[in-house]
């Protein structure tokens, strides 16, 4: 018989109701719970049918830590199947998800545990938050150890959003056979690479968000910089997507943080394994301030109740927003299309940024071409919207009010004769100069409407000790040498309707998105003493920097076609 049978478990029967909206956060504001009192009265009566009751363990994990675990049963003999929901908020915030397996109607067990190192659990500073495989071992032995209770009938769920949406994201790679679903949303795997740095530059969410895992960051010193195993993320993801046995189904937004994990996923586990996956023109929070016009999914996804069942996805889809212009509903675009692979067919186009402030698919016929501005860390530009915080600040901000600042340049296109669809990666390359040791640099790719809004599609930022001469060993810059960074913009899918122009801003600061760069190599613990850094952007024959968008043919939303 397995020790985890003699683990001490205190009993609960709930007989009072206290009237609380504990755990009413929405989707996407999961950090709200944080200090929220923990009460499972509140649990049973809000989402139990009377006669429910309540466990507590602390589970082990194969290296002896403990995590807290609340166990909520419905009335009745069981066994049941279950609804395992893990996190960083208080472990009680996770009952909202039990909505998504009915629990309020009986015949499902809910499991809400707090992650390693936070709350109630042991193993403070075991975590290890930085590690590609992180999370993965604690969610394949708290599966087991769930397998293996006389209440579980075998079959399990798993779902949460944000960062309790970590632990169902990364279960699925386990291939446990008793985990038959999955369902996060608006989340990640390997949290460090997709929401702690943009092509080295420290996110807001490495400085902000990251100790609620139980990493300690220092705001001070700055640049901070980490390595990624990315090799060994690919790897296991990989080695996940080989005969998988759960549904899998992921949910973001193009301004979402995490929306480029999503891709990665369905990329990996789409040819081999079953997984469906929606992509929304929302940011984190849905950000109510951009209203899209709304449109369907162009498929039912299997239900956590379904799945629990023995309901099973038969193909794997991903249904991704194609954004048109969200003022105007009669625009190109504003529809979901479905593919069954990431990324779907594209043409790479080069966009040439020119010394007269253009841009185009020309390449440039210069021998010598430069545009030069200067940043100062001191007075760093703000961020207007995008996809770096869980805050407020993120959507199709416009980016007009930058326009009178001069450490940003900006490319501007021609009007559009034709609609232009873009789905997939952005890449900007951009050839520069500096006379600091090292800085860093933001692009902006921006949809620049007829009446003049500026409407903001991505921006990513890139530090210069990555530039591609240094072939992975950052060095100091030496000054005057003209160098090559590459920059990741993430995907988006867009259609810039005739008389638009597309536009690029190259800048050396986002503030609060991105960590403003001290100009130094070397920490340093203030910006009292950072120089300012002369930086030139080349644009000739030579350097020709510029940013890759893959162009997809124009098609026209069926459903307009149909009903013109």
């Amino acid at each position: 018989m397995s020790a985890h049978k003699f683990l001490p478990v205190l009993l609960s029967i709930s007989v009072l109701f206290v009237p609380q909206a504990v755990f009413a956060q929405a989707e996407g504001r999961e950090t709200e719970a944080i200090g929220r009192k923990q009460d499972t009265d509140v649990v049973l009566q809000k989402s139990f049918p009377p006669g429910s009751t309540h466990e507590f363990a602390m589970v082990p994990m194969r290296d002896g830590v403990k995590l807290a675990t609340d166990i909520f049963l419905p009335p009745g003999d069981g066994p049941w199947p279950v609804l395992f929901t893990r996190g960083y908020y208080g472990r009680l915030a996770c009952a909202v998800y039990g909505d998504r397996a009915g629990t309020k109607t009986g015949g499902v067990v809910l499991i809400c545990q707090d992650a390693r190192g936070v709350h109630d659990s042991e193993g403070k500073g075991t975590a290890q938050p930085t590690k590609p495989d992180f999370e993965i071992n604690d969610c394949a032995d708290s599966l087991q150890w769930i397998a293996a209770q006389k209440w579980c009938n075998g079959k399990i769920g798993m779902t949460g959003a944000s960062g309790n949406g970590i632990g169902p994201t990364v279960a699925f790679l386990t291939k446990d056979p008793h985990l038959v679903v999955s369902q996060p949303s608006i989340t990640v795997g390997y949290p460090l690479y997709y929401w702690g740095f943009s092509n080295g530059v420290a996110r807001w969410m490495y400085l902000n968000w990251f100790r609620n895992t139980g990493l300690k960051v220092d705001q001070w010193p700055k640049p901070h910089t980490e390595t990624f195993d990315l090799p060994r993320w690919k790897e296991i993801l990989a080695e996940g997507a080989k005969d998988n046995p759960t549904d899998i189904s992921l949910t973001t937004g193009w301004y979402d943080l995490g929306s480029e994990a999503v891709l990665d996923y369905f990329a990996a586990l789409a040819p081999t394994s079953k997984i469906t996956a929606v992509v929304r023109p929302f940011a984190h929070k849905a950000n109510p301030d951009f209203t899209w016009p709304a449109k369907p999914v162009p498929f039912a996804i299997t239900t956590i109740p379904q799945a629990l069942a023995g309901a099973k996805t038969q193909k794997s889809q991903l249904a991704y927003y194609l954004m048109g212009n969200f003022r105007d509903p009669a625009s190109p675009g504003n529809y979901y299309k479905v593919t069954d692979v990431w990324p779907v067919p594209n043409t790479p186009t080069p966009y040439y940024l020119h010394a007269d402030g253009g841009l185009s698919t020309e390449r440039p016929a210069e021998q010598s071409a430069t545009l030069s501005y200067a940043y100062d860390p001191k007075d760093p530009a703000p961020t207007l919207g995008g996809n770096a915080t869980y805050d407020n600040n993120a959507g199709p901000f416009d980016q007009r009010p930058l326009k009178d600042r001069n450490d940003i340049l900006r490319f501007v296109s021609a009007p559009l004769e034709k609609p232009l669809e873009i789905t997939g990666k952005l890449w900007a390359d951009l050839y520069f100069a500096t006379d600091v040791p090292d800085t860093e640099f933001v692009v902006k790719v921006v949809d620049i409407h007829p009446d003049g809004y500026e409407m903001l599609i991505r921006e990513s930022a890139g530090m210069a000790r990555y530039a591609e001469d240094f072939q992975g060993k950052p060095q100091p810059l030496e000054k005057g040498r003209v160098y090559h960074l590459k920059m990741d913009l993430w995907s988006t899918a867009i259609v810039l309707d005739k008389g638009h122009r597309l536009a690029v801003l190259v800048t050396s600061s986002s503030s609060t998105a991105y960590e403003v760069h001290p100009n130094s190599f070397e920490p340093v613990m203030s910006y009292e003493k950072s120089p300012i850094a002369n930086q030139t952007l080349y644009l000739s024959k030579d350097y020709p920097s510029h940013i890759t968008v893959p162009v997809v043919a124009y098609e026209a939303d069926p459903a307009k076609a149909a009903n013109p």
